[in-house]
């Protein structure tokens, strides 16, 4: 018995001492700098810098939501670095919503590790396509024609038009990659640099009203109440109105008769 005792006790004294991972270790932080709103797959740039003098860091990022389709990555992906600042590019989902990448930061001090988790929120939106057609009128070639947008009388950029053709109009698109607007009716405000104008009325100015995010449908609901309503007091007035008419029409007595 004595010798299975020190048999155990030298065994264990021959395995290396491992020491357990300290969750939130004093003076351990964490920073993530980047948006927090993004267009549908679109690339993200994010920066994470760690605070705390330890010899290597180890980063887990990914990305977690109800749809990932064509979000990249989905799994931890690991990067190392000496100095504790990483700088790493996501890609959004397809989809509209609001999704968390999930930065998870390994610290080690010689035999002890350190982690720290953030949780980063994002929105992902729909982006926005603008179209209007610009017309140069005049008889010459016109050439790097400005054309600038604005949203509810907010900037929101601009596009250039290498050349315009004399008499001839050419459609311009814009991307709004991240809109920062809430659903609902907008006013978008064209602007246009130079000698060409906007569609056809001679204006360099162009404005219009559109809708964004989707519609909701009207609810009718209570517009069939109140017609199952009136269609089941109808009946039952003249149910009643029948019920009376028929106890007031009841047969003569054969002795009252003349």
């Amino acid at each position: 018995m004595r010798t299975a005792i020190l048999l155990m006790v030298m065994l264990l004294a021959t395995l290396p001492l491992v020491q357990p991972t300290h969750a939130t270790p004093p003076g351990f932080d964490v920073k993530v700098t980047g948006p927090q709103k993004a267009g549908v797959g679109s690339q993200v740039d994010y920066s994470i810098i760690c605070y705390g003098v330890y010899e290597n860091y180890t980063l887990y990022y990914y990305i977690v939501g109800d749809n990932l389709a064509g979000a990249k990555p989905t799994e931890p992906e690991a990067v190392e670095s000496d100095s504790g600042r990483f700088n790493v590019t996501v890609t959004m989902p397809t989809r509209p919503q609001e999704i968390e990448v999930v930065f998870r930061v390994l610290a080690s001090d010689g035999d002890i590790s350190y982690s720290r988790t953030i949780r980063y929120r994002v929105e992902v939106v729909e982006s926005i396509t603008f179209s209007v057609v610009v017309s140069n009128p005049s008889n010459i070639t016109v050439e790097n024609v400005r054309v600038h947008f604005y949203v509810d009388g907010i900037y929101i950029g601009n596009t250039t038009v290498s050349k315009i053709a004399p008499g001839t109009n050419t459609t311009v698109l814009y991307t709004w990659n991240v809109p920062d607007i809430e659903r609902g009716e907008h006013t978008l405000r064209v602007e246009v640099e130079g000698a060409a104008t906007l569609f056809n009325t001679g204006e360099t100015v162009y404005t219009e009203r559109f809708y964004y995010g989707e519609e909701q449908s009207q609810d009718y609901t209570w517009l069939l109440y109140l017609l199952a309503m009136a269609i089941f007091g109808t009946a039952g007035f003249m149910l009643a109105s029948s019920l009376r008419r028929g106890r007031g029409a009841s047969t003569v007595p054969k002795w009252k008769k003349k």
